[in-house]
């Protein structure tokens, strides 16, 4: 299975984040996706994230992966800005997209975490996902957050 499209992103590396809200599962991968031309886009539209040939990612997709400890974490310094300002629903339950037209909003509010924070997990992980909006941007497609 082909993982150069894949990075992963461990909130252990940095802390040991405070478990809010009880158990955790950290079975399952939390992805947030990068679609690299039109075919992907309306894939991952679809949630159809994965290759039918060898069962990885999709090739024609670029993906963050993390656990739900790194969700929450990130849940209250990244997503809850992006879902006040965009009107978007990231949570652990949904399926969200940021459009193309909400690119530049998406950017500028990360941007602006990243110009105002101290914390290296929220500094390094909001870069990756800043770099691939910039990504989605260069190719006219969207990105995905699917949990």
């Amino acid at each position: 299975m082909r993982t150069d499209n894949i990075s992963f992103f461990d909130i252990n590396d940095y802390c040991t984040p405070a478990n809010k809200y009880g158990y955790l599962d950290l079975s399952n991968y939390y992805r947030i996706l990068v679609s690299l031309d039109e075919e992907s886009t309306n894939k991952l539209w679809g949630c159809e994230l994965y290759d039918e040939e060898d069962g990885g990612i999709n090739r024609q997709m670029l993906c963050l992966s993390f656990h739900e400890d790194t969700f929450y974490y990130m849940e209250d310094r990244i997503f809850l800005f992006l879902n006040a300002k965009l009107g978007l629903l990231i949570n652990m339950y949904e399926e969200e997209y940021i459009d193309t037209d909400q690119l530049d909003e998406a950017m500028d509010i990360v941007q602006t975490i990243l110009d105002n924070t101290d914390d290296r997990a929220v500094t390094d992980f909001g870069k990756k996902l800043l770099e691939m909006m910039q990504i989605a941007k260069s190719h006219g497609t969207i990105v995905g957050f699917c949990f």
